[in-house]
């Protein structure tokens, strides 16, 4: 199996209805399925890869989804979303403004990242090398 181009990971943590952070996966549930399936549908699924996670830790902006290896945060995904998020962002290349969540952008980017540029260096955009046999890091 090859790794996929990117990895959405999708929070899926639930809690009770009467805790104060929220939870992810209580507000949209079956969105990975959703996007699993949307994925599959647009015969996209050998180069994005849906992934449940358990908690991202912004429970309250929820539901959240992470995409890698872009470090692009979204918040309040909702089934309407999907679609926009394979068109914009991963088949065109570009993060899904109305959808970000600045936030967690500031707290994972940095700041001089998380001033206008909401993508991170790609696989595309960085030298990756294989290890050599018997390398150990």
């Amino acid at each position: 199996m090859s790794l996929r181009e990117k990895y959405l990971l999708i929070c899926g943590n639930v809690r009770p209805e009467d805790d104060p952070k929220g939870s992810c996966g209580a507000k949209c549930p079956g969105l990975k399925a959703l996007l699993k399936d949307e994925l599959g549908r647009r015969g996209l699924h050998k180069r994005f890869r849906a992934l449940e996670s358990s908690c991202l830790d912004f429970c309250a902006s929820g539901p959240t989804v992470c995409v890698m290896p872009d470090n692009v945060w979204y918040a309040g995904i909702r089934k309407e979303d999907i679609g926009e998020i394979i068109e914009i962002h991963l088949l065109g290349g570009k993060p899904v403004e109305r959808l970000l969540n600045r936030q967690a952008l500031r707290q994972t980017q940095g700041p001089e990242q998380g001033r206008g540029n909401a993508m991170a260096p790609t696989s595309s955009s960085v030298s990756l090398r294989k290890a050599k046999p018997g390398w150990t890091p």
